[in-house]
């Protein structure tokens, strides 16, 4: 029997985790297996056309997935644990999924969603980031995962439908309407804290931000951000794919929140 390496990361500490890696079996290659040749070109990487300014899609190649290597990662909010591959799941913009309905025609999602108590999906890029809904344990529910992860590849269809990848606008638009959210809903909110968010960049769907003030260095700024900040944005702008928080909370001076205060 083949099988993927499922690399597995146990968090020890909330705020500043520890893992230990765990080897689990799940079927396609064995642990430390690298990937062939021809696995990016059968991940049917998005382009973007000119000029009907969307994104597309190539056609999809089937391939060989035994040699797949996986890694999954438990996340510090516990519902949550990202799987990395070792290429590119996506070149183009990210996309997540919040219940089975909307992954109808998209084959990856589908598979993760039918492994239960998935609660929501984020692929960008070589990763999969996936939400669960607390009720199983991830070295269980990981291995049903990594099995429909590679399932889905070996498929050879598209791993995310092309009328999703299609809908999503160019990062222009998503910058404006980020901006907006910032200036009039997030921003006035944390202000009575002192604390600020700034968006440096976006990258196809992705958005990278900056925390400052009293938000700089919070001992709860990872609260705010998933609990807060995400929260609203993808309510607003439900085509936002990654957020990645750029902060070096470590030289933090004036956080508005410390644990024990």
């Amino acid at each position: 029997m083949n099988g993927i390496g499922l690399v597995f990361c146990v968090l020890r500490d909330r705020v500043k985790p520890k893992a230990e890696h765990l080897a689990l079996p799940v079927r396609g290659a064995g642990f430390g297996a690298t990937c062939p040749p021809d696995w990016q070109a059968g991940l049917r990487p998005e382009i973007h056309d000119a000029n009907s300014n969307k994104w597309a899609e190539r056609a999809p190649i089937k391939m060989d997935t035994a040699q797949i290597k996986i890694t999954a990662e438990p996340q510090t909010l516990p519902e949550n644990c990202r799987f990395t591959l070792e290429q590119p799941l996506l070149t183009g913009p990210s996309v997540r999924f919040s219940g089975a309905v909307e992954a109808k025609g998209s084959v990856l999602a589908e598979k993760i969603f039918a492994c239960g108590n998935i609660r929501g999906i984020l692929i960008a890029g070589p990763s999969i980031t996936v939400t669960q809904d607390g009720g199983e344990d991830w070295r269980i529910l990981g291995k049903k995962i990594g099995t429909a992860i590679r399932e889905a590849i070996g498929e050879g269809k598209p791993l995310v439908a092309p009328e999703v990848i299609a809908k999503i606008p160019m990062s222009s638009k998503i910058e404006a309407k980020v901006q907006e959210v910032l200036q009039n809903q997030i921003n006035p909110a944390i202000a009575s804290h002192g604390g600020t968010i700034e968006l440096l960049e976006v990258k196809n769907n992705d958005i990278f931000i900056r925390m400052g003030g009293g938000c700089h260095g919070c001992a709860m700024s990872t609260a705010t951000l998933k609990q807060g900040v995400e929260q609203t944005l993808r309510q607003e702008i439900p085509e936002i794919g990654a957020i990645y928080d750029t902060t070096d909370h470590a030289s933090g001076t004036n956080p508005y929140y410390s644990p024990g205060k």
